[in-house]
């Protein structure tokens, strides 16, 4: 049996939507936790509504804890051999779980499967190729720091590729294989990848099919495009959890580079959506002491040595600017950096 959990905080205008399309499934073996994280809204009343629709629908309550505290309820309350997770806003392929069945048979450990491109028009089909016979997994046995790194840069698993090694969404766990692996509740950013990096550690088979069977929309009042107010507290536990993570599992001398290619890429996003971002209240003295508050940390230090080998130019600039504390080209950047990516490109 595969377990399929769903977090939900306050997503009544998209939960039906997703429990529609997960209960299309053409493989009927899976049971769906609804781990309600205190909603507020009409999400109860959808949860208990879709327990009366579908016997294989179960309904968890807590009090709001933070959605790794309800991906951890789901895995502790889940019953099947494979653990899959699905956003309350976000809609899977009717064949994903009929996939993870037919891999499951081949004895991995790990699955690994692309996202759906976004789409072009609102008629678009979302998986057209859903229902066509699918290519033949990618054997990728222990090869971990390939895949570490793939992580931590955010660089395509192959080419073409759109499995997202961050999220474990469009992914497939082995249930054993998460025995003693959680999310951690009290590390806002970055959790998910310290999860699939313990994963993929521990992980004695991983296969990545190259078939999208995630779609995840593109959300303008999603987190990226809000001021993140405490974004720097924040990302400096997620920076040293990981680096503790990958000198415990004996990965960081192979993984340094990329590990400091995560640090200054993160503290661009600092910059830009926890800084200057458009919607902050701070005054400029406040984002300055701010700036210096980086600057003496340890981490963001050491990292800003491998600035000038790595990243787009507009990154590597903004970093210059910020290690030579020319503090008011470092906001003209970052505010110009928040029209592009997020207004403009929509990212």
């Amino acid at each position: 049996m595969i377990s399929v959990i769903v977090p939900i905080y306050n997503e009544e205008a998209r939960l039906s939507r997703c429990v529609d399309w997960i209960l299309r499934s053409g493989y009927p073996d899976f049971e769906l936790l609804l781990v309600d994280d205190g909603s507020t809204d009409r999400s109860p009343e959808l949860c208990r509504a879709c327990c009366q629709r579908d016997s294989r629908i179960r309904w968890i309550r807590q009090e709001r804890q933070g959605v790794s505290a309800a991906r951890n309820r789901g895995i502790d309350a889940s019953r099947g051999e494979w653990i899959v997770f699905v956003d309350a806003d976000d809609l899977v392929s009717p064949d994903f779980l009929g996939l993870v069945a037919r891999e499951a048979r081949e004895g991995r450990s790990l699955l690994l499967f692309d996202f759906a491109p976004p789409r072009r028009r609102p008629g678009d089909e979302l998986f057209p190729d859903a229902g066509t016979p699918c290519p033949p997994a990618e054997v990728l046995g222990g090869a971990i720091l390939p895949l570490v790194q793939s992580l931590l840069t955010l660089r395509p698993l192959f080419p073409g590729s759109r499995a997202h090694l961050r999220s474990p969404c469009a992914k497939a766990y082995w249930s054993d294989l998460l025995r003693g692996v959680r999310f951690s509740p009290g590390i806002p950013i970055g959790e998910d990848a310290l999860f699939n990096t313990a994963c993929l550690a521990r992980a004695e088979s991983i296969a990545y099919i190259p078939r999208p069977v995630y779609f995840a929309e593109k959300r303008l009042d999603s987190a990226t495009h809000r001021f993140q107010p405490d974004y720097l507290r924040d990302d400096r536990r997620f920076q040293r959890e990981m680096e503790g993570l990958l000198e415990e599992l004996g990965l960081f001398p192979a993984a340094e580079d990329a590990f400091y290619e995560n640090v200054l890429a993160s503290m661009a996003a600092v910059l830009i959506r926890g800084i200057f971002h458009p919607d902050s209240p701070r005054t400029c003295r406040e984002n300055r002491r701010l700036c210096r508050e980086m600057l003496s940390d340890r981490l963001y230090r050491q990292a800003l040595a491998y600035n000038g080998r790595t990243g787009v130019l507009p990154r590597r600039l903004l970093l210059f600017f910020l290690r030579t504390r020319c503090f008011s080209l470092v906001k003209l950047i970052s505010r110009a950096s928040y029209r592009y990516l997020y207004l403009w490109k929509g990212i």
